[in-house]
């Protein structure tokens, strides 16, 4: 969405009067808060109808173009020259008014990256907690759906894996006392060679 010249100096009269969103020496800079409401100011009273994202875009843009600009203007000053270099973008000197003095206080990109972290730090925590956790009435269906399968897969490994059967005429012997003197017969055959065993059997 493009703005009219008109509309941008309308918008940057609206940030100017905000300065907790571009003045890193309040200490409300860094309030989320604070600097919600901030924007939520301005895009209540812009005269145009739009997001705050789109307002917080249309920001970034104007800086994208004033940082560079800036830069020239303190190279050109502390080169010591009389003919200090002096752009001639439209939206420079409104941006100048009040951003120049926070610039030259510092380092350009001290400063410049102390405001743009701190409002994305400031999207980053709006996002987190746009975030909704699933409810306890969400995780109980869940489990309740999870138990549910378990249940199943359990029936189907029984259908597939049949328990094992006895074989076919084989029946289980009880032991008795004759079963009981064969085996011990049969232990005491085993201590002799194959002919004693044979003597001992006919015996």
């Amino acid at each position: 969405m493009d703005f009219t010249t008109e509309e941008v100096f309308e918008f940057l009269s609206l940030y100017e009067a905000e300065p907790i969103l571009w003045d890193p020496r309040r200490a409300s800079h860094r309030s989320r808060n604070e600097v919600k409401q901030s924007w939520e100011r301005i895009q209540t009273s812009f005269s145009v109808e739009c997001s705050v994202d789109l307002l917080k875009k249309k920001k970034d843009s104007l800086m994208a173009t004033f940082r560079p600009l800036i830069s020239k203007v303190k190279k050109s000053m502390k080169q010591g020259s009389l003919d200090v270099y002096k752009p001639s973008w439209f939206a420079y000197e409104k941006m100048a008014r009040f951003l120049l003095p926070i610039y030259l206080a510092g380092e350009m990109t001290t400063d410049a990256e102390e405001i743009q972290n701190t409002e994305d730090e400031n999207d980053e925590q709006e996002q987190r907690d746009n975030y909704k956790r699933p409810s306890k009435s969400g995780l109980h269906k869940f489990h309740k759906k999870r138990k549910i399968t378990d249940n199943i897969i359990r029936e189907l490994q029984a259908i597939s894996e049949p328990p094992m059967r006895k074989p076919i005429g084989v029946t289980r012997l009880e032991r008795d006392s004759c079963s009981v003197y064969a085996e011990l017969l049969a232990m005491r055959l085993r201590e002799f060679d194959e002919f004693s065993r044979a003597t001992e059997s006919l015996d």
